[in-house]
């Protein structure tokens, strides 16, 4: 079905949005990895090198160093609204530590990355491998970017669709739609789908997403026009003509 088309194309937008924050985070860890490298060794600036400018022109809204016991080095966010960076709420450190996905990577060229929900908002995260050069290089730990997905990013995905009749909830949103609802009973896990008449005129298909731990996160709709509807009123026309 078209509808069911445009759900998966709505999932691939969603990994376009997160794949393109990978790419921000392996560019500068490639770009800043000697300073990195040291300050995770305990040598040098303990930052991420970044200032507010970098984190407004990449898009981010938090940034992480992880040393290779999975110690947060570094730990900021971005305040864009006064443009300013600051220290990352406190929980994040025990957050990164319990997630060994997250910090440890088995080569220079391995990658992790996903989306964690943080109380109404969701978080993605991308995370590269720090490493040190020299004669045998040495993964000593990692960088962890992150990007909200926020009315903005929201916009992306429409554009990526090619459609403006998209939402996005999250799974433990306590006020949903009826629809979101009914919906929800039937997403068991990230390869279903849903698809439901919305009313006369429209069908929506729902998709789950699940964060980094494998747990429901999001739920995404999609509507297009309903083409049996059309037919029928098509239809209707063509008999009613046909009677004249």
């Amino acid at each position: 079905k078209a509808i069911e088309t445009n759900a998966q194309r709505l999932i691939e937008a969603l990994n376009v949005e997160i794949a393109s924050l990978d790419q921000v985070v392996h560019e500068w860890t490639i770009w800043a990895g000697p300073a990195l490298a040291e300050a995770c060794r305990g040598r040098g600036a303990k930052g991420m090198g970044l200032t507010p400018d970098a984190f407004g022109a990449l898009g981010l809204d938090v940034a992480f160093l992880v040393n290779a016991d999975g110690g947060t080095v570094a730990a900021e966010s971005y305040d864009k609204a006064k443009g300013r960076v600051l220290p990352a709420d406190s929980h994040w450190p025990e957050f990164i530590r319990k997630r060994p996905k997250l910090w440890r990577h088995e080569s220079a060229s391995a990658s992790f990355s996903g989306i964690v929900r943080e109380g109404v908002r969701t978080l993605m995260l991308a995370s590269r491998p720090v490493v040190a050069s020299g004669p045998t290089p040495r993964i000593v730990g990692a960088a962890i970017f992150g990007r909200y997905l926020d009315q903005a990013a929201e916009d992306r995905l429409k554009k990526l669709v090619q459609s403006d009749e998209v939402l996005v909830w999250g799974y433990d949103r306590l006020r949903m739609d009826p629809d979101f609802v009914n919906a929800k009973q039937g997403l068991l896990d990230e390869d279903s789908v849903v698809i439901k008449p919305l009313s006369i005129s429209s069908m929506a298909a729902y998709r789950l997403v699940e964060d980094i731990d494998g747990r429901p996160a999001l739920i995404m709709r999609i509507l297009q026009p309903r083409d049996m509807e059309a037919q029928r009123k098509r239809t209707i026309t063509y008999l009613f003509a046909s009677l004249v």
